[in-house]
């Protein structure tokens, strides 16, 4: 057993060990990955998995990390001390995108980004950096005879508010409020994805945009997040009664992360290139009432109680946007973890 096998909690161990079941591993062997924002929840997921495979399987896999900090990736990945022969960490001049010098990469995620409110709010003009200037920058060094696919991370938000379809496809796009306090994140990443469709029409780049929904599992932040699904597992790890701030009828679909990570790698060999996807779980629509039950449920012992927040909204102010992943499906993907088992395995990964 090998330095991050020994140091990886099992529930990522048996999360791996299902994952690389699917791959063809030999299509692998010997590239080199370019994954920005690696300290996010999926990239993150995603880098320890390629390093789990590196070491069980010897592949030869290089992988260049790009962060926002060295301390948090070295919390993040605590194998880590700095270089090495396969993982190479840089903290990019996140303020200068047009001064990188972008190493040559077989596959390129590019998953950087403020994503929650409260990031977005305190970084702004961050949001715009990653998802627009450092998007072109990107493409504009990939070269298209040595690039075998480009990843962009968009988001549900795209569909707005307005779409008219709680269930889109990937052509029906919808308004977004532009009074939002929340509209800056939706916009610049329509705006990452036309700049991908360009780079696709005018040279040929090998990209994919993948329209990520609610993702949840090992890893989140359970006081910085602020989303149900992450808010609530921390009161379930913590011991503390969930507090409704809506009445919890607002509905989402919630998809485990290593089920997330198994659409991201297919559409990296199967993905029809210059396409969206949508990368969601339709078959785990709860309303947040019904996710506060379960995660109250899979932990009896503490005895914790849904309750109501005296200023609770009568209802959620997000839209109800579910995925329809009829295009992921044509490729072989369907999602395998249900909502008990996802969140089982991610209080058991927190309560560490």
């Amino acid at each position: 057993m090998g330095v991050v096998s020994e140091q990886l909690h099992p529930v990522l161990v048996e999360d791996f060990r299902t994952l690389r079941a699917g791959l063809d591993l030999a299509s692998l062997g010997q590239t080199t990955w370019l994954i920005t924002g690696a300290t996010g929840l999926i990239p993150a997921y995603w880098a320890k998995f390629l390093m789990w495979l590196n070491e069980v399987d010897s592949l030869g896999l290089t992988l260049h990390l790009w962060v926002r900090s060295t301390e948090k990736a070295v919390r993040t990945f605590p194998w880590l001390r700095g270089d090495s022969k396969d993982v190479h960490l840089l903290t990019p001049d996140w303020a200068s995108p047009e001064s990188w010098d972008v190493p040559r990469a077989d596959f390129i995620i590019h998953a950087a980004s403020p994503a929650t409110s409260a990031a977005c709010k305190a970084d702004p003009a961050g949001v715009e950096l990653c998802n627009v200037n450092a998007t072109g920058v990107l493409l504009e060094q990939s070269m298209p005879g040595t690039l075998r696919r480009f990843l962009f991370f968009s988001s549900s938000e795209v569909y707005g508010n307005t779409c008219g379809n709680a269930w889109p496809a990937e052509d029906d796009l919808g308004q977004v409020d532009s009074n939002s306090s929340r509209s800056l994140y939706p916009l610049a990443k329509r705006k990452g994805e036309d700049l991908c469709r360009k780079a696709f029409s005018e040279r040929g780049l090998p990209v994919n945009m993948a329209r990520i929904f609610h993702t949840y599992g090992p890893g989140m932040d359970l006081l910085g997040d602020g989303r149900v699904f992450a808010d609530f597992v921390g009161n379930a790890v913590r011991g503390e009664d969930i507090v409704l701030k809506s009445d919890g009828t607002g509905r989402r679909a919630f998809c485990y992360i290593s089920d997330t990570l198994g659409a991201l790698l297919l559409l990296l060999t199967k993905g029809v290139p210059g396409e969206v996807y949508n990368v969601g779980n339709p078959e785990a629509v709860l309303s947040v009432a019904e996710l506060a039950d379960l995660v109250i449920g899979l932990v009896p012992e503490a005895g914790l109680k849904r309750q109501m927040h005296p200023e609770a909204v009568t209802q959620s102010l997000s839209a109800e946007v579910f995925p329809q992943i009829q295009k992921l499906r044509n490729l072989g993907w369907q999602p395998r973890v249900n909502p008990q088992d996802g969140f089982s395995r991610t209080i058991e990964f927190h309560q560490q």
